[in-house]
């Protein structure tokens, strides 16, 4: 928070103090349960990235993290979006994956979302010209 705004402290503070109060370090020792895929494979940023941006896959796939041997979505993703699911984020920066690529992988440019980013950002090259 910004030092200056000093309610806004104080409330963090008094925030902070009522979740130790009431067992926050506790709590937080319990490993996530969304963490991991059934078959204990880490479920990736980009993976969440696409079931965030592709809702319709909930129905194909009601529950994405459970493996199963036929249809589901750890199997879909990785053969619709391969390499950038199924390395590393430290190879994925290895790579130099650029902005245009990763936008058109999450925001492609035939939807409205993708259209209206691509907008800001000729907008903002242009002003740095």
């Amino acid at each position: 928070y910004n030092d200056k705004n000093r309610e806004a402290t104080i409330l963090s503070a008094i925030y902070e103090k009522q979740l130790i109060e009431n067992g926050q370090k506790l709590v937080e020792k319990i490993p996530y349960k969304y963490k991991y895929y059934s078959n204990g494979k880490l479920i990736s940023k980009a993976e969440r990235k696409i079931l965030h941006v592709k809702r319709e896959l909930y129905d194909l796939f009601p529950n994405p993290f459970v493996v199963t041997e036929g249809p589901c979505y750890y199997k879909w993703v990785r053969k619709k979006y391969g390499p950038f699911v199924t390395k590393s984020y430290k190879d994925q920066i290895a790579q130099k994956i650029t902005y245009k690529k990763a936008l058109n992988f999450f925001f492609p440019p035939s939807t409205a979302t993708g259209q209206w980013l691509r907008k800001i950002r000729r907008t903002i090259v242009e002003k740095r010209r």
